[in-house]
């Protein structure tokens, strides 16, 4: 992307996810129910210890930042960032409730993170990567925040096939709207699904030990109807996708995923079937 039109990118993205952050709030202890299985490993993979000291970017409502910041005590240092002040917002409230005073908070893209001057041990960022516009000028960034030696521990979703209740949306809904898939590279949920690119555009920044592992995930939604409204709630590129529709024709629409996730239901009507996410780590 040119830097006019990556600039214009992140300006939708905010607005999204901005516009999204109440329904991340609203569900947010749930998904975290299957979420906190990932953000549990990342930080094992960051190697994230008491005092220790962690960035984490595209935090949305707060994790594994907050992870890391039980994690690391009170004699530790949490930075938690994000485009929208709207999640900022969310993040710092469970912070709180939480009693996690050692937790700081920056609104910022994933270029723009300001360290005071002061390296960090591990930077993580949970299903952020494959939604920014200029990957490298990210992966530079947080080569920049750490120290030498420290962590980088990015997830991100595998092929649709692998993860097909984060997949049944967007690809019910494009196929609704006749959308073909975007080129190669563009920014959306499953751009990394191919980890590969990530891993070369690391190593070409100077990490080593670069890694990819595959970690199950499974959500707690009890049917295709509570996860069809979470996914209103939350999903701020679907909800793009839909924004130039009628409200006759979104709703249609919805009621496609909604049958279309039926199919991946147990006996009991709960959606158990277990999605992949790929774990990328590296040492700066």
């Amino acid at each position: 992307m040119s830097q006019m039109d990556a600039r214009a990118f992140k300006d939708k993205q905010r607005a999204a996810w901005s516009a999204a952050a109440a329904g991340w709030e609203k569900w947010v202890d749930l998904f975290e129910q299957g979420g906190h299985t990932m953000s549990s490993r990342m930080v094992d993979l960051a190697q994230v210890a008491a005092g220790s000291s962690v960035l984490d970017i595209a935090s949305g409502p707060g994790d594994p930042g907050l992870v890391a910041a039980d994690r690391v005590g009170p004699t530790g240092r949490v930075t938690l960032t994000d485009i929208s002040a709207d999640m900022i917002d969310v993040a710092r409230r469970r912070a709180a409730k939480r009693g996690l005073d050692h937790v700081d908070f920056q609104v910022t893209d994933a270029e723009g993170v300001d360290c005071a001057g002061e390296l960090y041990d591990a930077v993580t960022s949970r299903w952020g990567f494959m939604f920014f516009p200029d990957r490298p000028a990210a992966i530079a960034a947080s080569k920049a925040a750490l120290r030498p030696g420290g962590r980088f521990v990015a997830a991100v979703w595998a092929a649709p096939a692998k993860a097909p209740l984060i997949g049944v949306a967007p690809m019910t809904i494009m196929k609704a709207l006749d959308l073909t898939p975007p080129p190669a590279g563009t920014p959306g949920v499953f751009a990394l699904a191919d980890p590969a690119p990530f891993v070369g555009e690391l190593r070409a920044a100077g990490f080593s030990s670069v890694e990819v592992e595959e970690v199950e995930i499974a959500f707690p939604f009890d049917s295709a109807a509570m996860f069809v409204e979470f996914m209103r709630d939350i999903a701020a590129p679907f909800n793009a996708m839909l924004a130039g529709e009628t409200e006759a024709r979104r709703q249609e629409i919805w009621d496609l995923v909604a049958t279309a996730v039926s199919d991946l239901a147990d006996d009991n009507g709960a959606l158990t079937t277990p999605n992949v996410s790929l774990v990328v780590s590296a040492t700066a």
